[in-house]
């Protein structure tokens, strides 16, 4: 055993033809990856074998990167301020699946506001919003000079269930510009029928220039399930 030594295999001599899979095959499995984990790379520019950490290279391919999520369930309040780090992301996907005030019919996704930062300064928030019951024809309202996006339709009497809203923010780690909040929420309203869903799209401006380092999501009743996902783009 061992008869070929270290001493014997010259600097750069073992190519693939000489590398068998068990190389690769014959580790021990893992079901989870850290972000300072490590993988075997080429360097074209080094022409040479480097080492890289999942969160670099994930970072490096684009896609989207979770940055922060909440679990409701475990954390039940009106209230949530939830750190971002967006340094190197040119774009924030805010998932708000199933976020209710019971995990069951009866409960509901009443009106919510966004903010950035924890700035509640009266006037840093506009937004123009349509909204449609499913009973009724659409219309639309443009809401200004508040100190947060209102989510839900002024009204309406909030989602009962099966309710998703989606939220896209626009260059937030910009310091140069104010940033673009675009919106959109579907769900079953509460006291219709399955076919009385509640439909709202918007868009808003949050007049600051500052990079967004948190989002602070505020209930008007305590929410007790659901999760809120926040995710970065390149």
């Amino acid at each position: 055993a061992d008869a070929v030594t270290a001493s014997k295999i010259a600097d750069d001599a073992i190519s693939d033809e000489h590398l068998d899979v068990t190389a690769i095959t014959g580790q021990t499995a893992e079901t989870s990856v850290a972000d300072d984990d490590t993988i075997l790379i080429h360097d074209t520019s080094a022409s040479a074998l480097r080492k890289m950490t999942k969160t670099n290279f994930v970072g490096s391919v684009g896609g989207m990167t979770q940055l922060n999520e909440t679990d409701i369930s475990s954390s039940n309040g009106s209230s949530f301020r939830i750190s971002v780090d967006t340094s190197t992301y040119n774009l924030l996907f805010i998932s708000m699946g199933g976020v209710a005030t019971a995990a069951n019919t009866s409960g509901n996704m009443p009106d919510f506001k966004l903010g950035f930062n924890n700035d509640t300064t009266s006037g840093n928030y506009n937004m123009f919003r349509i909204n449609s019951d499913g009973q009724s024809d659409a219309f639309s309202q443009t809401v200004g000079d508040q100190d947060g996006f209102y989510m839900m339709g002024s009204g309406f009497a909030g989602f009962e269930y099966l309710n998703a809203q989606a939220i896209w923010v626009y260059a937030p780690n910009k310091t140069d510009r104010y940033k673009l909040v675009s919106y959109t929420s579907l769900g079953q309203q509460d006291g219709q029928s399955a076919s009385g869903y509640l439909k709202i799209m918007a868009n808003g401006i949050w007049k600051n220039n500052s990079a967004i380092t948190e989002c602070t999501f505020t209930s008007a009743s305590t929410l007790t399930t659901g999760k809120i996902t926040i995710f970065g783009m390149k």
